[in-house]
């Protein structure tokens, strides 16, 4: 097994040591690396992404994703595609902006199996697709920096039975949503524990910015109006913590 003993990176694109991200990530996959070392994985200007990548059985915490541009650009098709697919894994730390264009009821980062997804500080995970969601990840754990914006079309954040840390970040949910389940919401935590203090949350769409569901314990100190619940009062769906009301 090839061993990674000093910092490297790595570059994806047309004229990088990589076509495409998913075989970045199958080589760093591979490596057997010293404690310390740390992986980047650039993804060059002239990289899009498409399709599903998959991350599955393999710790890569180690790692970073970055762009030479600011924000890389891809694009889904059909419905329920998800852009990234992590399963019984740790992905490496996004520190680079995403946005997708296309697509229905996609998914940008989909987590399962006890998964981490890990986020970086200051950038931006857009999917301007049709009825589209951001971060949704089912008994799994969102970890990130702080004052990240998580845009989509129905759910920017929507999880399942997860751990979720995500301070000060801003939630943008740009259309209505009138299906199976709804009224929905741009921030939607059904159990688990979520830390999303100091949030910005924009949507005209919906009456209710934060839904708490199935015992959730959520802690959003200065969260805006219009919860699902009152603050600091205990439900059968769970209770939001909010240190500045009564």
């Amino acid at each position: 097994m090839e061993k990674a003993i000093t910092d490297f990176t790595i570059t994806v694109g047309a004229n990088g040591d990589y076509p495409s991200l998913q075989a970045a990530l199958n080589y760093v996959s591979a490596l057997q690396h010293t404690n310390g070392v740390v992986g980047t994985i650039q993804l060059l200007s002239d990289y899009s992404l498409s399709g599903t990548t998959t991350i599955k059985n393999v710790d890569l915490s180690w790692c970073q994703i970055t762009g030479q541009n600011s924000i890389t650009t891809g694009s889904a098709s059909g419905s329920w595609q998800y852009t990234f697919s992590v399963e019984n894994a740790k992905t490496p730390v996004f520190n680079q902006s995403i946005t997708i264009e296309g697509g229905t009821n996609c998914v940008i980062f989909g987590l399962n199996q006890g998964s981490t997804i890990f986020f970086g500080t200051s950038k931006s995970f857009i999917h301007n697709g049709n009825l589209s969601f951001g971060v949704m990840p089912v008994n799994s754990s969102v970890i990130g920096g702080s004052t990240n914006t998580f845009k989509a079309g129905t759910g920017p954040l929507y999880a399942y039975q997860s751990y979720t840390s995500l301070p000060s970040s801003t939630f943008i949910s740009t259309q209505p949503y009138s299906g199976s389940g709804a009224p929905y919401a741009p921030v939607r935590i059904t159990g688990g524990t979520a830390y999303i203090s100091n949030p910005t949350i924009d949507s005209a769409n919906y009456s209710i910015k934060i839904d708490v569901l199935g015992g959730a314990v959520v802690t959003a100190d200065n969260m805006p109006d219009s919860p699902s619940q009152t603050a600091n009062v205990l439900t059968a769906n769970g209770i939001i913590f909010d240190s500045n009301k009564p």
